[in-house]
C-alpha cells in the first residue's frame, strides 16, 4: 500500500536582471532549497544556478511601457527566454543535473492593470549524465496595485503549472502559487509567495508546501 508524504520547505531565490537594450536582457538566478522539519530549518538540500537571455517582442501598448514601475518586460506581448541551469544535490543518488531551458510566453492585457500570461517551457535535462525532458505549461494571472504617489506598488498573482516528464511518460507534477510582488524601487522588486506542489510517485503522492521569497534586482 502506498502512503502519501507531506513536506514543508523554504524556497529563497536571488534574481538579477541586466538590460542589454530596450528589447533584450540577461537574467541570472541563485536558489538554494531548505527543508523545514518540526519548525526548524535544516541545511541546504540542493542549489540551482542559472544564466539566461530574454527577448521581449511586440509591446501590448507602447504608451503603457513608461507606466510600468519596475519590469517593462511584463508589458511585452511575447517573451522568449533561453538559458542553462546547474543543480547540485546533497543526496547520494542524484549528484548533479544540467538543464537547458527554452520558454515562450504570450501575454494578454485585460485593462485595469490585469495581465494573463501563458508560459510554455521545455526543459532538456541531463541527470547524472542521463538525458530526459519535461514540458511545463503555466497560467499566470496578476494585477498591479499602485500605492499612493510613490514608486511603491503591489502585484498580487496566482499561477498553476503542470509538468510532463519523459521518464514516467506522464503528467506527474502540479504546482500552485499565490503571492505578491512588491515594487519598492524601479530596480528592486521582491516577491513573496506560498506554493503547493503535488508529485505522483510510485511510493504514493508527495505533497510539498513551501514559503518562497525572491529578491529581484533590475539594472
Amino acid at each position: 500500500m502506498s502512503d502519501d508524504q507531506e513536506d514543508q520547505q523554504f524556497w529563497p531565490e536571488l534574481d538579477v536582471y541586466y538590460r542589454l537594450n530596450p528589447d533584450a536582457r540577461l537574467f541570472f538566478l541563485l536558489a538554494p532549497v531548505r527543508e523545514v522539519n518540526d519548525g526548524e530549518r535544516s541545511g541546504i538540500e540542493d542549489t540551482q544556478i542559472g544564466a539566461h537571455v530574454e527577448v521581449g517582442l511586440f509591446p501590448i501598448a507602447k504608451e503603457r511601457r513608461a507606466k510600468v514601475r519596475y519590469d517593462d518586460e511584463r508589458m511585452k506581448f511575447l517573451r522568449f527566454r533561453t538559458g542553462v541551469r546547474y543543480f547540485g544535490y546533497a543526496d547520494s543518488e542524484t549528484k548533479d543535473e544540467w538543464r537547458i531551458i527554452a520558454e515562450l510566453t504570450p501575454r494578454v492585457h485585460f485593462g485595469h492593470e490585469i495581465l494573463l500570461a501563458f508560459r510554455n517551457r521545455l526543459d532538456l535535462r541531463w541527470i547524472n549524465g542521463e538525458y530526459s525532458w519535461r514540458y511545463r505549461p503555466r497560467l499566470w494571472l496578476e494585477r498591479e496595485c499602485k500605492i499612493g504617489q510613490h514608486h511603491l506598488a503591489l502585484v498580487p498573482f496566482a499561477s498553476v503549472e503542470w509538468y510532463w516528464d519523459s521518464r514516467p511518460d506522464d503528467w506527474n507534477r502540479t504546482l500552485l502559487k499565490l503571492g505578491t510582488g512588491v515594487a519598492v524601487k524601479k530596480w528592486f522588486a521582491p516577491e513573496i509567495y506560498w506554493a503547493h506542489q503535488t508529485d505522483d510517485a510510485s511510493s504514493g503522492e508527495m505533497i510539498t508546501d513551501a514559503l518562497g521569497i525572491i529578491l529581484a534586482f533590475y539594472f
